[in-house]
């Protein structure tokens, strides 16, 4: 006597991924999905959905091997995806990736099983930096009206790109006034490790001259990718620098301890009457 057995199809997925970590942008991630036929049927066309992707790119499409075409019961196949990760997950903090299975079973009665949803999530530590070297293009001044160009270069010493990237002059001794800064169009978008360099210019007034030094310090600042949007971390502030621009000692004009006058000549009826000393006309 044969008794039949009735269908049960099954499937679950396992997704994985060959990184703990993400550690930078455009870094390669390799899924990988283990399928398993759970049931006592065979399924043929097994086939993955990524159903809930947190990633700002295009993930590959998924490779499945020949042994997905019919996958006997217990038996497994393990399919492998790629993405490349862009800036905004890096930034993001993690980078998440859910995944169903479903396979056909024998029959037109069977409806296809889908397996438990299987997520995986990889971490990542951005840390935005910034960091701005401040220069000018002597080392004295010597006159009123001289041209001074102050030069700001800028470093992302952080390991996520830096949108509009701007110098700020925290603190001038000049009294006259500085130039805006002016930066170039690569500081709209700084990449990990770039540089740019920021110019202004002053001119030098006589109270500077007579205060023996013009100092000028600067911090630049960035915002990296994400919501919301945010400057660097505090504990890797942008660090800056106080180039102090300094002027010669002026000679004092040259005075006299003493003046030797002529003797006062006597008083006319004509009235005072102007007499030379050594150094100037005198009246008396």
């Amino acid at each position: 006597m044969e008794i039949p057995s009735l269908p049960e199809p099954g499937i679950e997925v396992v997704k994985t991924s060959d990184t703990e970590e993400i550690s930078a942008a455009g870094q390669e991630v390799t899924y990988s999905f283990a399928v398993t036929n759970t049931g006592n049927v065979t399924l043929t066309d097994i086939e993955i959905n990524d159903t809930d992707f947190s990633g700002t790119g295009e993930l590959s499409a998924i490779e499945c091997p020949a042994g997905a075409a019919s996958l006997l019961p217990g038996a497994s196949v393990t399919c492998t995806a790629t993405y490349v990760v862009t800036e905004a997950d890096f930034a993001s903090g993690q980078l998440s990736n859910t995944a169903t299975a479903t396979g056909t079973p024998p029959g037109d009665d069977t409806p296809p099983p889908e397996s438990p949803p299987s997520t995986e999530n990889i971490p990542s530590t951005p840390e935005p930096g910034i960091e701005v070297v401040k220069t000018s293009d002597t080392d004295t001044i010597t006159t009123v009206g001289q041209k001074v160009t102050y030069s700001f270069q800028v470093t992302n010493t952080g390991n996520v790109a830096l949108a509009d990237v701007t110098v700020d002059d925290t603190d001038f001794s000049g009294t006259g006034e500085l130039s805006p800064v002016d930066c170039p169009q690569e500081a709209a978008d700084l990449a990990p490790g770039a540089s740019v360099t920021c110019t202004a210019t002053y001119r030098v007034t006589e109270a500077d001259l007579d205060s023996g030094e013009l100092t000028n310090t600067a911090t630049a600042t960035g915002t990296p990718p994400g919501t919301p949007r945010r400057p660097p971390r505090r504990r890797r502030r942008p660090r800056s620098r106080s180039t102090p621009v300094r002027s010669p000692r002026r000679r004092q004009p040259l005075t006299t301890d003493r003046v030797v006058r002529w003797p006062r000549p006597a008083p006319t009826s004509a009235g005072p009457r102007a007499s030379r000393c050594c150094s100037c006309w005198q009246v008396w």
